[in-house]
């Protein structure tokens, strides 16, 4: 099991787009290597499940069986809350004070 706080994304993704133009016919595909954000997220093991939640957004708790499950989870997770579909999603944030 991971620590208590860990990551929960990779440093990059690949995305690939159709090619539009007829310029690059032998080739189908264009595709870029993306920077992904790094979110923190804490966990634990209670009993037989994995309890889980991202930092930022302490009111969502996930649970799960496999440690694979619960980083797809908080995956989901985060893009369902940082899409701006869902209302009212309340988060931490950081303030500096003089």
């Amino acid at each position: 099991m991971r620590s208590a706080e860990s990551v929960a994304s990779t440093a990059y993704s690949t995305r690939c787009y159709p090619r539009l133009s007829s310029a690059h016919a032998n080739r189908r595909y264009s595709c870029r290597m993306i920077p992904m954000r790094r979110v923190r997220d804490i966990d634990w093991q209670d009993d037989e499940m994995l309890l889980g939640y991202l930092e930022e957004f302490q009111d969502d708790l996930t649970e799960v069986e496999t440690l694979g499950e619960l980083e797809e989870n908080l995956r989901d997770l985060y893009r369902d809350l940082t899409s701006g579909e869902i209302p009212s999603v309340r988060r931490v944030a950081e303030l500096s004070i003089g």
